[in-house]
């Protein structure tokens, strides 16, 4: 959830104030009984920004912080309960990580991506690398038919999955710009060793639903139509709802005339299967 609007634009000038004086705005709670938990700074004087949406399962605080860390912590005190250094050149998904109940073989579990396109699985309770999800925690998830010749670098995550049984469903972000590109599909994991699951194509295959939205030859290869946000569950009915952008490049459609399904779209699927409803 994103903060609350200020009540005013007398608050507003306030908060715009004290952030230029390096302290917190005027509504925050005091931070100095050990409540505040930044992390090591990137650099000296200024905090680098975050989304994220903390997570509190059984007495744990989950966060991904701007630091290349995901960490534990006592939401009480504030207390650092662990934390993990994520390796490579992409951070840890700025909104948040999702948490993955675990089963009789495998316990609990954090999962979440990086902006360089990793899907990663800690052990909720330690801490450590998952070692029998991917390679040793890590699953690549910048494959060849995702990437549709296009280049790795503008494919990642910047929100949290979610967990539905035993799969790890996920979105991404991808390039505004050019036209074609990594896709933007929604795909599901197994949880327990991180192989995919299901695909479901943003932007029709010849032959699904949806293809014949498209000007013909203009939905091969399309970058955009992504879900760079949260996804939604009704774990109930099992279904997932995915809110897809539009398609690159956003700001001009004359290469892509049709309706251009599923881009700008509420969609919603079978969350076991990954099948349109």
């Amino acid at each position: 959830m994103r903060p609350a609007a200020h009540a005013n634009t007398a608050d507003a000038n306030v908060d715009a104030q004290r952030r230029a004086e390096g302290l917190p705005p005027a509504n925050a709670p005091d931070m100095t009984a050990g409540g505040a938990h930044a992390g090591p700074r990137a650099r000296r004087s200024r905090f680098a920004g975050s989304e994220v949406t903390p997570l509190v399962v059984n007495g744990r605080m989950f966060v991904s912080t701007p630091y290349c860390r995901v960490v534990a912590l006592n939401p009480d005190t504030g207390a650092e309960l662990w934390a993990t250094a994520i390796p490579g050149p992409g951070q840890p998904s700025l909104r948040g990580v999702e948490y993955w109940l675990g089963d009789a073989q495998t316990p609990p579990r954090i999962v979440f991506g990086t902006r360089d396109g990793r899907l990663i699985a800690l052990d909720a309770a330690t801490g450590a690398f998952a070692d029998d999800f991917g390679a040793h925690g890590v699953v690549e998830m910048k494959t060849p038919e995702i990437l549709n010749g296009g280049e790795a670098r503008f494919y990642g995550m910047t929100s949290p999955p979610i967990v539905y049984g035993n799969l790890i469903i996920t979105g991404s972000a991808v390039q505004e710009f050019p036209a074609k590109g990594a896709a933007g599909d929604v795909r599901a994991w197994d949880a327990r060793d991180g192989h995919l699951v299901w695909t479901f194509h943003s932007v029709p295959r010849k032959g699904e639903k949806g293809y014949d939205t498209w000007a013909p030859g203009s939905a091969e290869g399309r970058s955009g139509v992504n879900t760079w946000g949260f996804l939604s569950l009704d774990e109930k009915r099992g279904i997932v709802y995915m809110p897809f952008g539009a398609p690159t490049f956003d700001r001009y459609g004359g290469d892509r005339a049709g309706d251009n399904l599923f881009g700008t779209s509420l969609v919603a699927a079978d969350a076991r299967t990954g099948q349109y409803l």
